[in-house]
C-alpha cells in the first residue's frame, strides 16, 4: 500500500498489520478496567449524588448502566476503522474533514486529553501527600508540585517505551485495581449499610438532572469515543472481540468506580476526592492500598487515553516521532492548573459539558461520512495529502464538516449546554448530510464537471 508522502509517512501512524496487533479479547477488556478505573469517575459519583447533586441512589445507577451501554456502543461504531484497516484517529478523521482541515478535529481532541492527563497526575500527587503526611507526618511547601512533576516524569517515560509495554502496565494494572476498589466497596459497605439503604428512599429527579447526569458520565469518555481508533487498530481484527471487549471493558469498571463515589457521597458528604477516600480507609494498611489505587489508576488512564491520542497527533501535526510526541504531551500537561476544577461539583460538570459540546457533532460527522460512504473507506487517499486525494475536498478542507462542528456546537452551548452530548451527536449527524448535499449542490451548479464533497 502507498501512503502517501509528507508527515503521516512517520510510522507510528502507518496502518497496523493483522500481524502486529497486541490486544486480544482479554487484554483488550482488561486495558479498558485499568483505563476506566480513574478518579474522573469517582469525582463525577460524588457530583451526582447529594450534597453536590440531587440523584438518589437508584437514578444514579441508571445513569450509570445506561452511560456504559451509549459508550460501548459508539466507541465500536467508531472504532470499526482503526479494527478493519489499522489507521489511527488522526488519519481516520479525514474522511470527514479533509486532508488540511482534520487539524481542526485534531485540536479539539488534544485539548481535554491533555487537561485530564494534568488533572489526574495531579490528583495522584495530592494523593500522595496526603497520605504520606497522615502515616508520617511529613510535609513541606511545594511537596505537591514535586510529586506532580515527579508523576509526569514517570509517566512520560512508560509511554516513551512504546504501546507493548503501555499493554503490559494497564493489564497489570486491571488486577490490582479490582482487587484494591472491591476491597474498599466492601468494608464501607459492611460500615454503612444503614445510611446507605436509607438513601434509596430519596426521590430525586428523573428530569433534567437525569439526563444532566448521563451527559455528564457519558463525556468523560467522549474523546476516547471520537479516537477510538488509536485503540482498536492494537486489537485483534474480530468484530466480535471489539463489541464485547467495549461492553465488558466499559461496563464494570465505571460501574464500580462511580458506585464508589456514590457511596463516598452518602456516608461522607466530603466533596474533596483525596479527603473522600481516606474517610473510606479504615485503617493504615487500606490508606496504603488507597494510594497505591490512585497512583496506579491515574497511570493506566493516562497511559491509554490521555497520553496516545495527543502523541500521535503531534506526531501527524509536527512531523515528530513518538518519543517526542509523548514528552510533548507531559509538558503541555504540566500547564494545566487542574487544580481549578477542584474546586467544585460544579466546575468539573461544567468542564466537560462545554468541550462535550464539540465532541457530540464532531462524532456525528465521522459517523455520517462513513454511512454516506457506505462503510468504504480509501485508504491511499487518506494517506494521499496531494490534491490528487478523494479527501482533498476544497482546497484540502470539508466546509460541511467544519461548518456543522462549529455552527452545532455553539447553538448547544448557547441552549442546551448540560446536554450538550446528547443533542450534539443527532445534530451533527443531520447538519452533516444536509451541508454536503447542499454545497454539492451548488458545487454542479458553479462547475458541472466537479465531484461530489
Amino acid at each position: 500500500m502507498d501512503i502517501g508522502n509528507g508527515n503521516s509517512r512517520l510510522e507510528s501512524l502507518r496502518p497496523v498489520s493483522h500481524g502486529d496487533r497486541v490486544f486480544n479479547l482479554v487484554s483488550y477488556t482488561l486495558m479498558l478496567w485499568a483505563s476506566l478505573i480513574v478518579i474522573q469517575g469517582f469525582v463525577l459519583g460524588q457530583a451526582l449524588l447529594p450534597p453536590q447533586g440531587n440523584l438518589s441512589l437508584v437514578q444514579g445507577t441508571v445513569v450509570v448502566l445506561l452511560s456504559a451501554l451509549i459508550m460501548a456502543l459508539f466507541m465500536s461504531l467508531n472504532g470499526a476503522a482503526g479494527l478493519q484497516h489499522g489507521i489511527p484517529f488522526c488519519i481516520q478523521v479525514r474522511a470527514a474533514f479533509g486532508i488540511r482541515g482534520a487539524r481542526f478535529p485534531e485540536f479539539i481532541r488534544l485539548v481535554p486529553a491533555i487537561i485530564w492527563y494534568g488533572f489526574g497526575t495531579w490528583i495522584a500527587a495530592l494523593a500522595m501527600d496526603a497520605i504520606i503526611q497522615t502515616l508520617t507526618g511529613f510535609t513541606v511547601p511545594g511537596i505537591k508540585i514535586i510529586y506532580f512533576i515527579a508523576f509526569l516524569i514517570i509517566q512520560t517515560w512508560f509511554a516513551c517505551r512504546g504501546i507493548r509495554t503501555m499493554k503490559w502496565l494497564t493489564v497489570t494494572a486491571s488486577v490490582a485495581l479490582v482487587l484494591i476498589i472491591g476491597q474498599m466497596l466492601f468494608s464501607t459497605l459492611q460500615r454503612e449499610q444503614f445510611e446507605i439503604t436509607e438513601t434509596w428512599r430519596i426521590s430525586g429527579d428523573w428530569g433534567w438532572s437525569f439526563w444532566t447526569g448521563v451527559n455528564a458520565t457519558v463525556g468523560i469518555l467522549v474523546a476516547v469515543m471520537v479516537s477510538a481508533s488509536d485503540l482498536t487498530r492494537y486489537l485483534e481484527n474480530k468484530r466480535s472481540s471489539m463489541w464485547l471487549g467495549h461492553f465488558f471493558g466499559l461496563v464494570p469498571p465505571l460501574t464500580l468506580m462511580m458506585f464508589l463515589g456514590f457511596v463516598s457521597a452518602v456516608t461522607t458528604g466530603q466533596w474533596d476526592p483525596i479527603q473522600a477516600l481516606m474517610q473510606l480507609s479504615p485503617s493504615p494498611l487500606i490508606m496504603i492500598l488507597m494510594l497505591v489505587f490512585i497512583l496506579v489508576a491515574q497511570f493506566s488512564t493516562n497511559l491509554t487515553v490521555n497520553i496516545l491520542p495527543p502523541a500521535l497527533i503531534f506526531e501527524e501535526l509536527f512531523g515528530i516521532n513518538w518519543q517526542k510526541g509523548v514528552i510533548l504531551t507531559g509538558i503541555l500537561a504540566s500547564f494545566t492548573f487542574p487544580w481549578v476544577l477542584l474546586e467544585s461539583g460544579t466546575n468539573f460538570v461544567a468542564f466537560i459539558n462545554y468541550y462535550t459540546a464539540f465532541f457530540g457533532p464532531l462524532l456525528g460527522c465521522m459517523l455520517a461520512q462513513r454511512w454516506l460512504e457506505n462503510d468504504q473507506l480509501q485508504i491511499d487517499d487518506l494517506y494521499d495529502e496531494s490534491p490528487a486525494s478523494k479527501y482533498w475536498y476544497v482546497a484540502g478542507l470539508n466546509p460541511a464538516a467544519i461548518v456543522s462542528t462549529l455552527v452545532v456546537a455553539v447553538v448547544i452551548m448557547l441552549w442546551w449546554l448540560q446536554i450538550s452530548w446528547l443533542v450534539g451527536l443527532p445534530l451533527g449527524i443531520l447538519s452533516y448530510i444536509i451541508l454536503v448535499r447542499v454545497f454539492n449542490y451548488f458545487s454542479k451548479q458553479l462547475n458541472p464537471e466537479h465531484g461530489d464533497i
